[in-house]
Parts: structure tokens; C-alpha cells; sequence
């Protein structure tokens, strides 16, 4: 049988793989002889009566074969073990044997159209569909039509054979062994205090996105033991969906996430009682750099200062892009970070031009330390730049510094590949807006850790009892 427009495109599909094929009197060539040609595209699978799935290299053989409807024993198989189904273009011939089919009464899914579309998709989604392409590389004109993609359609506990068995595990289940110079990094990383905002529920879990395909199509026991089994022993490369977590430079983005979810899943919102944690960037970091199978963790940059970056400051003279950064009239890759250039000034005392390079100064007692200031903010930059215009007044600086803007992803990456990165002294510098969120939550938080550390289990009991009774006195799906 086929069904008409499949996937948006005109194609029709063909369920014969429950149809034997075999050389008889009983033949559609006579029919199809003068009806015109067609570019339609065919989806349909074939049984063959040995168990070897062919498709005639020449489309007249297939015109001259007799059809017989199947046994129970093959639609067994077609049901639960494995079905064989090809794609290929329409001719005037397979159009007069659908209608051939039809009238026969050997349409395999009759009016179950829309069942076959939908468990085959979800077994396109599963994994559980093998393709494979016709590769003849010398085909004449008259065999053209004979072109086809081949899928193996496996079925209930039809698993594939496990190919490069060790090579496969070890890839999927290697442990993140960190070099030393990403521990360097971390060092540098833990020192600092910049925040980033993620949204946690009542047991500090990081809320994770979960991918559409996963919500549109639940799978059942036997197709989540095949994808795991297809992950670890079958796949080459991880092209399955993955859960995203997301960190947020500014706090109000995290707000507005977490306001979404409620706004969207408003009964989960309420039990899990949804907030936004003020992590440090070691922790990201560390996060990013652990590979998770079906897991990964993305920074969202600060929405409002991109807008002004790509619309405002990048217009100002002294601003300058680094030449890695991706950008353009209007995007711009990443977070981005803001590093004060050196210059050069008139020196009043010494009375000659020298060499001025802006850092950030901490004393400690009898101690000062010099830090390398990167900026989440241009306004940040622009205030620090003036203080250390009003600190030395000695030199003859300008008013606005050369700027070069780069972005925090990358800048991370390129500490990487340095090994002296434990030398330097990093001091990431955040947003006036970040500051004060993390300042006015810190004490909240500390007053309500005690109370939350002998809730959290009455918490968790709460919403499992009322989650086993939802399932049992409704015939709605639980989100778990």
C-alpha cells in the first residue's frame, strides 16, 4: 500500500513486506504498458519467500511477478522481528501495482496509515532503522528506476551484532582525567568570584532542558535498552539529542528562565520550588570540560550587554575586536569580555612618554598584587579605566581607553594552550547587576541552609507520595 505525502514531500509508502513475490499468469505489465511516466518517489517493503530481501534490477521483472498474500508466520516476523523497506522513484509500473494491491485486498496496513508513519518515525528517532544505498556505479538509462535506498526496520529484541566492541565502550564510558595545565585553570578559576546563574529546584538539581524529540515520543523499555545498547556498542559518533544545563551571566535571564518554567509546567514548578543559584566559573568550567553522554552545558551570555555591544559600543573608535572573534553587523559569538589595551602617556615627573599598562592592584598587610583584569561590562571597564586615571595623575592617559573585545568561551580555551596560565594572575571582573544580585542573596541563602537541610528529605517524601498517587487515580502521564 502507499501513503500519500510522506514527510511533506510527494512520496507514497508501500507495506509489502508482508507480500511474496513469484512468476505466474497472474501479471500488471499488460496494464501499465502505456500510462506515462511519473517522478514520484516510492517507500515500500518487500519479504521475499526465502527470507532474502532483492529488488529486481529490472523494473519489467517486477511487473511480471505474481502476488500471494502472506502466512501467519511472516507477519509474525513483520510485526515483532524485522521489516525490510525500500525508497525508491515511482514508475508507471509500481503505480498500476499499488492500484493492483489495493483492489486485490493485499494491502498489508489497510487504513492504519497514519500508525505505520508514526511508529516508523519513532523508530527513525529510536535507532532502530538501518540504511543502506543501492551503489551501483554504472546503471543505464532503462535501469535507472532500479535506484533505492534500503532501511532495516529492527523489531522488538532484534539487536545488531556489537561492532569494535572495546573501542566503542571505552570511547562512551572514558572518566575526564583533567591535564595539568586544565588544572591550572581551575586554580585560577576558584580564585575568582564571578557568578554565574543557573536554576536549581529543592534539592540543589540542576534543571536540565530536555530535547523535543524526547518529549514528543516516550519510549518503552525495550526501545530505551536498545538506545543504550546502540550508544555504547553500535555508534561511531554521539548524534543522539542531549539534555542541555544552562548557566547565565546575568542573574535577570536566570529570572526570566526560571518564571518560564513555572509559567510552563506550572505543577512541577510548584513542587520543586524553583531558584537561582549563583555558581563561580570553576564550576562551570569543570562542567563543560566532563564529558557526559547526552549531557552538555551551555553559557548564555549576557543578553542586554550583547545588545549593546552590537548596536552601541562596537561603533565607538576605541573599540577593537579580536582577531579570532566571530562577529558581524549584527551578531557577535559568545560572551563577550572587555580587555584594557596598553598605551602609551606623557609621563609629568619623568617628562617623556612611557609605557602605561592598566592592572588591577590588591594590598594585602605588607603585600600588592597585580591582577589582569578581564570585564564582563563595558560600563565596568569604562569606571575602572577612570579610577586608574584619577589614581595616576602623573601620566597624561586618555579618556577612553583602547579596548579590544574578545569572548569568555574562547578566551578559556586559549588559557588552555598556555602553560605559564598558572603565572598569570586572572581577575574576571563581573557586572554591577551580577554584584548586587549575589550580594543581596548571599545572607538570604545562609539563613535558610539550616532549614533546607532537614526539609529537603520531608520535601522529597512529600512529592513521591503525591506523584504514586497521581499515577494510580489518573489515566494522565505522570511527569516525573
Amino acid at each position: 500500500m502507499f501513503i500519500q505525502n510522506i514527510f511533506e514531500i510527494y512520496s507514497r509508502v508501500i507495506g509489502t513486506s508482508d507480500i511474496f513475490y513469484k512468476s505466474g499468469n497472474r501479471s500488471i505489465n499488460d496494464i501499465s504498458k502505456n500510462i506515462s511516466s511519473s517522478h514520484k518517489i516510492h517507500l515500500f517493503s518487500v519479504l521475499t519467500r526465502n527470507n532474502k530481501t532483492k529488488f529486481f534490477s529490472n523494473i519489467e521483472d517486477f511487473a511480471n511477478k505474481e502476488l500471494i498474500s502472506r502466512n501467519f508466520v511472516a507477519k509474525l516476523i513483520n510485526q515483532y522481528w524485522q521489516e525490510t523497506i525500500f525508497l525508491s522513484v515511482s514508475n508507471p509500473i509500481t503505480d498500476s501495482y499499488i492500484d493492483k494491491l489495493k483492489s486485490s485486498g493485499l494491502s498489508v496496513y489497510n487504513n492504519q496509515y497514519r500508525k505505520f508513519l508514526i511508529d516508523f518515525s519513532k523508530a527513525l528517532y529510536i535507532g532502530r532503522v538501518e540504511a543502506s544505498i543501492n551503489s551501483t556505479k554504472s546503471i543505464s538509462n532503462a535501469e535507472s528506476d532500479s535506484k533505492y535506498l534500503k532501511y532495516i526496520w529492527r523489531k522488538g529484541l532484534n539487536f545488531t551484532l556489537p561492532r569494535n566492541f572495546f573501542i566503542n565502550f571505552s570511547r562512551h564510558n572514558i572518566i575526564f582525567m583533567p591535564k595539568q595545565v586544565n588544572l591550572d585553570l581551575m586554580q585560577q578559576l576558584n580564585k575568582n568570584e564571578l557568578p554565574l546563574f543557573t536554576v536549581i529546584n529543592k534539592f540543589n538539581q540542576i534543571i536540565m532542558a530536555e530535547p523535543a524529540e524526547e518529549v514528543e515520543g516516550k519510549a518503552n523499555w525495550v526501545d530505551r535498552m536498545y538506545q543504550w545498547y546502540y550508544y555504547n556498542f553500535l555508534s561511531t559518533c554521539d548524534s543522539r539529542p542531549v539534555y542541555e544545563g544552562l548557566f547565565f551571566m546575568n542573574s535577570e535571564d536566570a529570572e526570566e528562565y526560571k518564571n518560564y518554567i513555572q509559567q510552563k509546567y506550572k505543577s512541577s514548578g510548584r513542587q520543586n520550588h524553583l531558584k537561582v543559584f549563583a555558581s563561580k566559573l570553576d564550576f562551570y568550567y569543570e562542567l563543560s570540560r566532563n564529558p557526559m553522554p547526552q549531557v552538555k552545558f551551555r553559557l548564555i551570555p549576557d543578553l542586554t550587554e550583547l545588545g549593546n555591544l552590537i548596536f552601541r559600543y562596537k561603533k565607538f573608535k576605541h573599540i577593537y575586536f579580536h582577531s579570532k572573534q566571530n562577529h558581524g553587523k549584527n551578531y557577535f559569538q559568545g560572551q563577550p569580555i572587555y580587555l584594557i589595551q596598553p598605551t602609551f602617556a606623557f609621563d609629568i615627573v619623568q617628562k617623556k612618554i612611557v609605557p602605561v599598562r592598566y592592572s588591577y592592584v590588591f594590598k594585602n598587610s605588607n603585600q600588592q598584587k597585580e591582577y589582569e583584569a578581564i570585564f564582563m561590562n563595558y560600563e565596568t571597564a569604562i569606571i575602572a579605566w577612570k579610577k586608574f586615571r584619577q589614581h595616576f595623575k602623573n601620566y597624561k592617559l586618555p579618556i577612553h581607553p583602547k579596548i579590544t573585545v574578545y569572548n569568555l568561551e574562547d578566551f578559556l580555551k586559549t588559557c588552555e594552550g598556555n602553560r605559564q596560565i598558572s603565572s598569570r594572575n586572572l581577575l574576571f571582573v563581573p557586572s554591577k547587576n551580577s554584584y548586587e544580585f549575589v550580594k543581596n542573596n548571599v545572607l538570604h541563602s545562609f539563613q535558610l541552609n539550616m532549614s533546607k537541610i532537614f526539609s529537603s528529605k520531608l520535601l522529597y517524601l512529600q512529592i513521591l507520595s503525591k506523584r504514586i498517587i497521581w499515577s494510580l487515580t489518573s489515566r494522565q502521564p505522570n511527569n516525573w
